[in-house]
């Protein structure tokens, strides 16, 4: 199993992002209606269609995309009450 290593900066980091968000849209747009509902395998072996797996994996995106943006409107908020 390859270990996935996190970027350490963040430049890296949205290099990272964009590359996956490329081949994602790439892997998706190459893809027809019958090829979408085809069943794949799961990494942790489940068979679900392949719009399924796509749609969890965006909404991972999007899920963390938020969280993201939450804490970067905290740290801003928190450096305007420093004294």
């Amino acid at each position: 199993m390859e270990l996935h290593r996190a970027p350490g900066d963040v430049e890296a980091s949205i290099a990272t992002l964009e590359r996956g968000h490329g081949l994602l849209a790439d892997d998706l747009a190459s893809l027809s209606d019958d090829a979408l509902e085809r069943r794949i395998l799961t990494k942790w072996g489940e068979e679900w269609p392949a719009w399924r797996i796509f749609t969890t994996m965006t909404d991972h995106d999007r899920h963390h995309g938020a969280e993201i943006g939450v804490l970067r409107d905290l740290y801003r908020i928190a450096g305007a009450f420093r004294v």
